[in-house]
């Protein structure tokens, strides 16, 4: 029997102020009117009813979003902030306004891509698309730093596996970076990215994250290892070990 959604979300960590969760494919972040696809709001929602019980008055992003501090694309996989308090909601979303929040991604990418390097390119909303996004002179601040970390061949094509510490929090950063790169995203047909068999989504990965605890200060760090559909495409490339 196929799983839920609500038993597929995970908690890598909990306090009494926020919490990890590790979010899996067709799931969004926040509920969306054009969407039935199961969101981690509503997943806040059913596990704390007391803390998100509507109040009848006008709500703060606390209790709109269901304590959900930063989104992930519906089919990109792993780490999420969520918060059980406004306080700690308001203190982990300036830290990513101040950029004091580092994260990781994990990406297999078409092509052999240099050995490390950034992308400081400028994005703004596509044009001719709606809902997607370009490099664009005019556009946004955007920077993403980026590492190899294995060269697989398979079918006569050559793949990156590659980790991504975006250093802005644009929509769709990564992949438009990689797709104006020449590098996209295995999987991601809206950036140009192929299918590859047996995957039916992109290949990307939320897999680290770093932070200051919103009530202490103290730093902390979260991991979250690949799902096992990306695991499977790895072992189809030939990968043998759990490498991420």
């Amino acid at each position: 029997m196929k799983k839920d959604k609500r038993e597929e979300i995970k908690k890598i960590f909990e306090d009494k102020f926020f919490l990890v969760l590790d979010k899996p494919f067709e799931c969004l972040s926040v509920k969306a009117s054009t969407s039935k696809l199961f969101s981690l709001e509503e997943w806040m929602r059913e596990e704390y009813p007391n803390v998100f019980r509507k109040s009848g008055k006008q709500e703060s992003d606390f209790l709109k979003r269901g304590g959900v501090v930063h989104r992930l694309d519906k089919n990109t996989t792993g780490l999420v902030l969520t918060a059980k308090d406004e306080i700690s909601f308001l203190r982990l979303q300036g830290q990513f306004k101040e950029r004091k929040v580092k994260k990781s991604y994990y990406g297999l990418v078409l092509g052999e891509i240099p050995l490390e390097g950034g992308i400081e390119v400028p994005i703004a909303r596509c044009k001719q698309s709606f809902g997607t996004w370009e490099a664009d002179p005019g556009g946004a601040e955007a920077k993403t730093d980026f590492l190899r970390l294995k060269v697989y061949e398979f079918e006569g094509r050559k793949y990156s596996l590659v980790e991504l510490k975006p250093k802005t929090g644009r929509t769709h950063q990564i992949r438009v970076h990689l797709k104006y790169m020449g590098w996209p995203i295995v999987g991601d047909k809206i950036y140009g990215g192929q299918d590859f068999p047996g995957l039916k989504r992109l290949f990307l990965h939320a897999g680290k994250i770093e932070l200051n605890h919103p009530e202490t200060g103290e730093k902390v760090s979260f991991k979250s290892k690949l799902t096992d559909d990306l695991v499977r495409v790895l072992a189809r490339l030939g990968e043998k070990d759990q490498i991420i």
